[in-house]
């Protein structure tokens, strides 16, 4: 029986990160809708306009990077709790960052 497909979301501006978490989540979810966004304003416009064309359409997880030009992940947040694009509450939103503390 094959698992239902699970809608994921990378939202990193390092695309070497988001090669390496689709290469992990393939491994282990081979049945997974996966999606790269380089900021948090594209992946809030990508949501938006999801929310529009496919109203049912929900991520089921969403692997964010804290530090990233344009809109960090922090404002990410911010913008993404007034979508009221996750009516059942089921997305589960994962915080990242490769960041290296000096």
């Amino acid at each position: 029986m094959q698992d239902a497909a699970i809608n994921v979301l990378l939202v990193d501006d390092d695309n070497l990160n988001n090669l390496i978490s689709t290469k992990y989540i393939k491994k282990y979810f081979a049945n997974s809708n996966i999606t790269s966004c380089l900021n948090g304003k594209i992946a809030i416009d990508l949501i938006t306009e999801k929310k529009v064309s496919q109203p049912a359409f929900a991520y089921d997880y969403i692997l964010l990077d804290l530090n990233m030009p344009v809109m960090n992940g922090w404002e990410f947040l911010d913008n993404y709790r007034y979508l009221e694009t996750d009516a059942n509450k089921n997305c589960r939103i994962f915080l990242l960052t490769s960041s290296n503390p000096r």
